[in-house]
């Protein structure tokens, strides 16, 4: 009897808010700890730093949300059986 493995897939759009969510958390490290304005200075305010790790942090949310909603239904499923 074959069974069906099927693994865990993620949609593109969750991959590219994470990458994106990243890359501000990055951004907002160096900020915070290299003392390094990577926003032009029009745009600067007292805690960029932390507004741009707060703001990476809730793009990285929803694939969290994803797997654990998976892990979940996994979990589930393997009751049921």
């Amino acid at each position: 009897m074959q069974q069906n493995k099927s693994g865990l897939k993620l949609p593109i759009n969750l991959i590219v808010l994470d990458f994106i969510g990243t890359i501000l958390i990055a951004l907002g490290l160096i900020k915070m700890f290299g003392g390094i304005d990577v926003i032009p200075s029009q745009y600067l305010l007292d805690d960029n730093g932390l507004m741009l790790i707060l703001v990476g942090a809730c793009l990285m949310l929803p694939l969290v949300l994803f797997m654990v909603q998976w892990i979940r239904q996994r979990a589930e499923q393997r009751l049921i059986k």
